[in-house]
């Protein structure tokens, strides 16, 4: 199944996208090894808008690949509602976890945190 993909870099603003596209896992994983983690984890902010490549189902699914705390990586998935989280030490560790995405739709919730995100800005 193809699935909504969008880059967010660190200069954007909160809700800023580009290179967004219909993609395939295969050509995600092609997105993601090529998007500058190193160069974007830089100065950054951890939020829910930093440089992320994110895959969305509809505007009530999304999973966001970020940039996270002591040179991690984080799985964000919020379902319109409810925002669930899983830190990684390398990128590709996430690769299962995307996959069973666009095989689903959504996530394995036994591997993931619920995060509270109230006052926070989701986007």
């Amino acid at each position: 199944m193809n699935l909504t993909c969008k880059t967010q870099y660190s200069s954007f603003e909160p809700g800023e996208f580009t290179d967004i596209k219909q993609v395939n896992f295969e050509t995600a994983v092609n997105v993601i090894e090529n998007f500058p983690w190193n160069k974007e984890r830089e100065h950054i902010v951890i939020d829910l808008t930093c440089p992320s490549v994110s895959f969305e189902y509809s505007p009530e699914s999304i999973l966001k690949l970020e940039v996270y705390f002591n040179n991690k990586y984080v799985l964000n998935f919020f379902d319109g509602e409810h925002l669930y989280s899983k830190s990684f030490t390398d990128y590709k560790l996430s690769y299962p976890f995307i996959e069973y995405f666009f095989e689903h739709q959504t996530i394995d919730f036994t591997a993931f945190k619920k995060e509270n995100i109230w006052l926070q800005k989701i986007a």
